[in-house]
């Protein structure tokens, strides 16, 4: 689960992103881990690194829409400012302020178009303020069934791993040295 946090957490405002990229690496990790105590020599440890690595993608595809679906309201905004900030090493970043029925909400992206100053457009917007707001093309049912069919891939895995005969563990090899002997 904590790979499928890391969209979710991408998602929220602030610095949140960093706690998404810890739950991510603590998730692969124990994953992989898990993976190897059950079946140590087994393909499931390269499996369980593609698995986590792909819930991790579809859930920076597809979580944030899933969430807006749920706790976001649509509302029509009229964007009454756009300024653009340049950056000497990244893309530049537009500033969008938008007045959503007396409601000042900020958007911020890279320099992707939006609309033109006086102009409406629908954005999903968190009541509590806790997520940042999108934009209404961003939500959508294809997003959401990423999320769940990556939700059950991961956990088709971890049944399938815990339920397969544990594999025993190969016997190192015990090379005898001769220490006399140098050539």
């Amino acid at each position: 689960m904590a790979l499928l946090s890391v969209g979710v957490l991408f998602s929220a405002t602030g610095a949140w992103g960093v706690l998404g990229i810890v739950a991510g690496l603590v998730g692969l990790v124990l994953l992989v881990f898990g993976t190897r105590a059950r079946q140590p020599n087994g393909p499931f440890t390269a499996v369980s690194v593609v698995v986590g690595i792909g819930l991790a993608m579809a859930s920076l595809f597809g979580a944030g829409s899933l969430l807006m679906t749920v706790v976001g309201d649509r509302v029509d905004c009229e964007l009454v400012e756009r300024r653009q900030e340049s950056h000497r090493t990244s893309a530049p970043t537009l500033h969008h302020e938008f007045d959503c029925a007396g409601r000042p909400v900020s958007f911020s992206g890279s320099a992707d178009y939006v609309a033109e100053v006086g102009e409406r457009v629908a954005l999903v917007v968190d009541p509590s303020g806790t997520f940042a707001p999108v934009l209404s093309g961003s939500v959508s049912g294809t997003r959401n069934w990423v999320v769940g069919g990556a939700a059950l891939v991961g956990l088709a895995h971890v049944v399938l791993a815990a339920t397969r005969p544990p594999r025993a563990a190969r016997p190192r090899s015990k090379a005898v040295v001769n220490r006399g002997d140098f050539l």
